[in-house]
Formats: C-alpha cells, structure tokens, sequence
C-alpha cells in the first residue's frame, strides 16, 4: 500500500511538471517587455553588479529578486532565454508547493474529523496544482520577466506555509526553523509577503481548532513571523526611495501614484477585485494592460455591486468553515494574498493579471475543494482533471503564443485596450525596430498625450517626427517637431532633431542657431552637444568642436560616435602640433 501510494505521488508531480513544461514551452525565447528595459536591461545596478548589499540599499524588500537578475545578467547577458527558464522553473516548483500543501492540509486531524471528501487526497492535492500552474492568468507573472518579484515571494511565501504545516503535523522542529528562513527570504522578494503571519493563522483556525488554552502556544509560535513581517514597513521606512513626503508625514505611496487618493484607489479596486473574479471563471480577452477607469463612487450601481458580491463570497467562506475548510480556506487566502496590491495603498497601475499570482492558490483550493464535493466518483473527477488540464492548457498555450512574438503582443494589447496609450507607444517601438517607419509613426501619433505635463512627453512628438523622417517625409518630421515645441519649448531634444534635418539640407547656420538655443535650454542634451560639434569641425573651428566633444561625452559616456569624432580630431591637432 505504501508503495503504491509513493508511485501515486511521484507521477502526480512527474505529470505536473511535464504538463507545466510543454504549456511554457513556446514562451522561452520571449523578448523583454515594458518595465523589464529599466529594471534589468537599463538598471545600472544590473549591469555593473557589485554585490548584494548595493541592490539592498537600493530597494530592500525586493533585493532578493534583483540578486537573481543580476547572477542572470553575470551569466547569460542581454538574452532572454535564461531569464525565462529561471521564472518558469520558480512556477514549477510552486505548483509544487501548492500540491504539497494540499495534502497536508487534507491530513490535519481538524480537517479529517469534520470533512472527509469522496475522493482521494491525492486527486484533490492535483487538482489544486493543475489549476495553480495551468490557468491562463498566471502568464503574466512568468512571461513578464520582471515580475519574477511576485514568482519568488510567493516561492518563499509558499515554502514556508509548507515548512509550517509539515511542523505542525509531524512535530519536526527543523521544519519550522527552516521556515523562519524562508519567511526572511520572502519579505525580501517583494512587499506581498507582508501577509504571511496572517495565512498561518488562517491554517491554525480552520485546520487544527484552536480554542482559549492553546491561544498562549499558537502566539509563542506565530510571533517569529510577525516580527519578520514588520521587516517590510521598517524597511520602506528606512529607505528614503520607497517613499514620499505627504503633509510632513512619510507615507508608503510609489510617487507615480502620489496624486491618486485613497479612497478613490480603495474604492475602484471594489471592482477590480470583481474583474479579476470574472477572469478567473472566464479567462477570455485577457491583456497585458487594460483600460480601467475609476469608479464613479461607492454607491454608483457598478461599484455597489461589486462590494454585494464580494461580501456574499466572504460570507460564503464564513459559512463554509464546518463543512468545507479547504473552500474556505481559499476564499479568504484569495482576500488575503491581493490585500497588498489591492487596498487603500494606491499604486500607479489599478489592474494587472500577475497580482493574481499568489492569490491564484486560494482560487485553486476553493475550485478543487468544490470538485471534490460534487463529483464523488474517482472516475468522474479523474475525468474532470482531464477536462481542466485540456481547456487550461490549451488557453494558457495560446496566450503564451501572444508573448512569445512582440509584434502580435502589443498589436493584441492596442486592440483590446484601444484606450491606453502606452500599448501605442511600445507598438511604435517595435515597428521601428523592423523599419517600418509610417506604420511607427501612425502607432506613435495614436500614443501622443495632447495636453502637456509635468512629464517629459515631448518625447512623444520626437517618437512622430523621427518616424517620418527615417520613412523620407522631412516635412511631416519638421511639423511634428515644431508642433513638439510649441507644446514642450524647453525641449533641446526636439531642437537637435530639427537641426539634423536642417544640415541634411544643407543649412548649418540655421542648424547651428537652432543646436545652440537647444544647449542652453537644456544643458544636459549630450546629442546637441554633438551634432553642433560636427558643425564646427565641418568648418575646420577645431577647439570649438573638441570642447563641445568632450562635453557631450562627460554628459554620455556611451556617446561612441562623440568619441570617434573626438579622436578623428584630435590626430590633425597632433600633426599640426608635430609640423617643423
């Protein structure tokens, strides 16, 4: 029996793994996207690592997650095949995890006294893991490279609920140092760890009866956990760039998201929260960045309803708790793991699929949970796993095939969120890279802000003008880049550009006047500290154009082209210098 049972056990994770392989399969050479370009690809941080504490002082509750960036840097460089086979392995290995800490949760004495399900443990163990590691809305979390933050807090964040229940269960106290550790290393992946005592509480409830004599262990227990969690606010606290100044008090608000209140934050996440429970059920039409407005108010009629629902499904897991403690379970696990990303706390984005990653555990326990009640033969539910590993697979496959190709993915990301610019703009970018300049420029004018900012938005209009100009259209690129100017006049970005077309057509001095002004509206454009020095060194006014050189090259290290330059003049300098 007890053979049969570890040969169970051992093709349940041997199918996961192989399932999770071949649905990940197509994803492995995906490109970088969006805020993967800053974060690895641009972070000077990454690129001249140094050590861990630099990327700790930097930003404490993720330098964990930076660390394994940066080795993956130190390793592979710039391509994106080893970036992706770490995130999947880390979706691996949770699903795992996930599978692990079903089956323990079904042998808690609690759980087996008040509810034992029809069909095995095993099949409920897979079941959750299958949906865990197949649904489509955890692609997000493993193509997006960067998001291998929320992959490795909820690897820790995992393991130590694992670590704690194993504990609890079979009395071993390494499991539950170990755990100690692993919590550690979670509040130093990313700030969702933040809630982790409180899921071991939540496992202490429901599962192993607590009641007033045990109250003193149960906090000589869970105590270590919350001393590790408050790691995350003293950290924020600790480090001036996590944080803003609001009203002379220090308040844990990104300053991208220092003009969204609170409560408009709070109240519009009543239905996002539904949204995300609509993807879940029905994962269609699913998008990297979705058009999501604020709510009109908390009594607006698509808002209100929102808050019914969500109250009906907590009071659900309330009334859950006797008969059905693994669907309970979930639903207040699902509350829990989005409470950080989903609160009062506003955060520059409202919506993102891979905030679902955690919280996708306590979906995928309420889900198997409920198979497991109304399919009471093994063969139905066996059936059933079929049927879910088929339609999940399938779906998460296909969306993989949208990440897989930049072009297709933000064509997808403009067609289905027609409204958000930056899908444009990223769209743009990519039909430069393949040199096809007017469709650019068209994606690039559909991305422009008309109403100028705080922000550096003219890049905007240089994005529409040097489209065109590369396409050959010198005169569309000049009334873009004068129309940049009347709305950003500052701009010594737009001027250079303009005086490029100007010494393509042969006017230097027009050129030059205009590189001048540029400079002196913006003393750190290293490109017009360039180009004006060609101008100079195309007249023979030598000392002008090395001075210029030399600066442009302090602004800009990397300006290869200032350097060649500079050195191609420094060589009749030296001749001249040489002559009898």
């Amino acid at each position: 029996m007890k053979k049969e049972k570890s040969l169970s056990l051992f093709l349940s994770v041997a199918l996961l793994l192989l399932l999770g392989s071949l649905i990940y399969s197509n994803t492995l050479h995906a490109p970088f996207y969006f805020d993967d370009y800053p974060n690895i690809l641009f972070n000077p941080k990454i690129l001249t690592f140094r050590g861990w504490i630099d990327l700790f002082n930097d930003g404490p509750t993720r330098s964990l997650s930076f660390l394994s960036f940066a080795i993956n840097y130190k390793i592979g460089g710039t391509s994106s095949w080893g970036y992706h086979l770490v995130n999947l392995i880390l979706h691996l290995l949770n699903s795992l995890f996930v599978f692990g800490i079903t089956r323990l949760l079904l042998t808690t004495p609690a759980f087996q006294k008040r509810s034992p399900l029809p069909v095995t443990q095993n099949f409920i163990a897979f079941a959750t893991a299958l949906i865990f590691m197949c649904h489509p809305l955890q692609t997000q979390a493993v193509n997006y490279i960067v998001q291998r933050l929320a992959l490795m807090a909820s690897f820790f964040y995992l393991a130590t609920l694992f670590l704690y229940l194993h504990f609890r269960i079979s009395k071993v106290r390494a499991s539950y140092l170990l755990g100690l550790f692993t919590a550690l290393l979670s509040m130093l992946s990313k700030e969702i760890a933040f809630t982790l005592p409180a899921a071991l509480l939540l496992c202490e409830i429901l599962f192993f009866g607590q009641d007033t004599r045990s109250t003193p262990r149960l906090v000589k227990r869970l105590l270590p956990f919350v001393f590790i969690s408050l790691l995350i606010p003293c950290l924020f606290f600790l480090n001036h760039h996590h944080m803003i100044q609001e009203g002379g008090q220090m308040a844990l608000v990104p300053t991208m998201a220092k003009n969204i209140s609170r409560s408009a934050y709070g109240i519009t996440q009543l239905d996002v929260i539904r949204t995300y429970l609509e993807l879940l059920v029905f994962p269609v039409c699913q998008t990297f960045d979705y058009d999501f407005p604020f709510s009109a108010g908390f009594f607006s009629p698509g808002t209100f309803s929102s808050f019914i629902l969500l109250m009906t499904i907590l009071i659900l897991g309330f009334r859950l708790i006797r008969k059905q403690p693994l669907a309970s379970f979930g639903i207040f696990f699902f509350f829990l793991a989005l409470s950080v990303e989903s609160s009062i706390i506003p955060l520059p984005d409202l919506i993102f699929e891979h905030r679902l990653y955690l919280p996708m555990v306590g979906f995928a326990f309420f889900a198997a949970s409920c198979l497991g009640r109304f399919l009471k033969s093994s063969r139905l539910f066996m059936l059933a796993l079929i049927a879910l590993a088929l339609i999940l697979g399938t779906l998460t496959y296909r969306r993989n095939t949208v990440w897989a190709n930049e072009l297709l993915f933000w064509q997808d990301q403009t067609r289905k969120a027609p409204l958000q610019s930056r899908g444009y703009f990223h769209l743009g970018e990519t039909y430069r890279k393949n040199h096809q300049y007017l469709l650019a420029a068209d994606s690039f004018l559909k991305a422009l802000p008309w109403k100028p900012s705080e922000r550096r938005n003219d890049i905007h209009f240089n994005n529409v003008g040097s489209a065109y100009a590369n396409a050959g259209q010198t005169s569309r690129a000049e009334y873009w880049y004068r129309k940049g100017l009347e709305a950003y006049p500052k701009s010594g970005t737009l001027r250079t550009n303009l005086a490029v077309l100007k010494i393509k057509e042969g006017d230097l001095e027009g050129a030059a006047s205009l590189l001048k002004i540029a400079i002196a509206s913006e003393p750190g454009c290293s490109i017009a500290h360039y180009e004006l020095a060609r101008i100079y060194a195309f007249k023979k006014e030598y000392p002008q154009a090395i001075s210029l050189l030399e600066r442009a090259i302090v602004l800009d290290p990397s300006l290869r082209p200032a350097k060649e330059l500079l050195a191609a003049l420094h060589e009749p300098q030296e001749n001249q210098s040489e002559a009898p």
